[in-house]
């Protein structure tokens, strides 16, 4: 009786321990993943902003462009008249 009492007790304390265990794993993975998620979610802010900065630049440069493609013209007929 005695034996199977601290067989048990030991069956116990080896499965709490085991569970402890894998609690502990599980939380590791969770605070990874969470970790991933921020990366990623940074990474793609950074993408968004220089998307968005290159087309304010591509914009400006078509403007300018066709600033200098109207000042052209305007000289162009002031020429041949």
């Amino acid at each position: 009786m005695r034996k199977s009492i601290l067989t048990a007790a030991a069956a116990a304390f080896i499965l709490s321990t085991a569970g402890a265990g894998v609690a502990l794993a599980q939380d590791d993975a969770s605070k990874q993943a969470t970790k991933d998620a921020k990366a990623e979610a940074h990474d793609a802010k950074k993408a968004a902003s220089t998307a968005k900065h290159k087309a304010k630049t591509a914009t400006h440069k078509a403007k300018v462009a066709a600033d200098k493609a109207e000042d052209a013209a305007k000289d162009a007929a002031a020429t041949n008249r």
